[in-house]
């Protein structure tokens, strides 16, 4: 890593004037800034009460942004967590700080993006069980942008929507939508703790999973492989079946296993998507050092409705 990005960090995590921006509705513009403008946008997200959801944040023109600095407020039903980066942004360096219904996120790396429409990154919102159904903001509160030189770059920032839905119907009351359960099973007579096909998932676990609790041939599962680094170094890869509709995160853990075991998530995963199969590999980057450096490792993948 080099000089450049730690200098330009450092300009990054400055104190915060706020000269010269105007506020034109749902946008920012920072009218001090020439030449073309580049619109960032956030992408509209809805769900029930409860949901955990994916925005992502684009740029409408990515040609030469090489970072930028940016601050979002979500309603107060709402919960914000750190981002993670796209893959058109791989290469850069990203610092987040979380605080309450606000995201502050510094990304810089010492190369401009090409041209073309780019997403940034993503950002994971929760919404809180007792929000209030319609429509809410997600609020700017700052986006800037800046070129390889760290020369700003005059972006147009439009505000993103949550949309609370209706809660979906669940009569009889067992944690299941009753929309799901007569679907799968043709009536509400199987609870979420059921597990009708004996493949050791419970109906609540394939419910979340996307998988047919009907079928124990369908089921959620990773598999760990060692695979060979770019010199030959023995790596790690964990590889699973991806369902529509569904968010999955990865954690490892040094050990020992057990119920005070130490579960790390895994910042800003690159995952390499083959139609439906999903894989990440453990070349030490996201976990500190080599995995097989370890004498233990263990590995977790968690999967969520948006």
């Amino acid at each position: 890593m080099n000089a450049p990005i730690f200098r330009r960090f450092r300009r990054l995590f400055s104190a915060r004037e706020g000269r010269g921006w105007a506020h034109a509705g749902a946008a920012l513009m920072l009218a001090a800034w020439v030449g073309q403008a580049v619109t960032i946008s956030v992408e509209d997200v809805s769900g029930v009460p409860g949901a955990q959801l994916v925005a992502r944040i684009r740029v409408d023109q990515a040609s030469g942004i090489a970072g930028g600095t940016f601050r979002m407020i979500v309603p107060d039903f709402a919960s914000i967590d750190a981002p993670s980066l796209a893959s058109d942004t791989a290469g850069f360096v990203v610092a987040a700080r979380v605080g309450n219904r606000r995201l502050d996120v510094s990304m810089a790396r010492a190369a401009g993006m090409q041209e073309g429409q780019a997403i940034l990154f993503t950002v994971p919102i929760r919404i809180g069980r007792d929000a209030p159904e319609g429509t809410f903001a997600i609020v700017w509160e700052e986006a800037r942008l800046f070129d390889q030189t760290t020369a700003p770059v005059q972006p147009i920032a439009t505000s993103g929507a949550i949309t609370v839905l209706p809660p979906l119907p669940d009569l009889d009351q067992d944690g299941l939508p009753d929309s799901w359960e007569t679907e799968r099973f043709g009536h509400l007579n199987s609870g979420a703790d059921d597990d009708p096909d004996a493949d050791g998932a419970s109906n609540y676990s394939e419910y979340l999973a996307g998988t047919d609790p009907a079928s124990a041939g369908s089921l959620f599962v990773v598999r760990a492989l060692a695979v060979p680094g770019q010199s030959g170094e023995p790596l790690v890869a964990l590889d699973w079946e991806s369902q529509p509709g569904r968010n999955y995160e990865v954690f490892w853990s040094p050990g020992p296993l057990g119920p005070d075991a130490v579960w790390l998530p895994v910042y800003h995963p690159v995952y390499r998507i083959d139609g439906d199969r999903h894989r990440w590999i453990d070349d030490g980057t996201r976990t500190g050092w080599f995995p097989f450096l370890d004498e233990e490792r263990y590995y977790q993948v968690r999967v969520a409705l948006p």
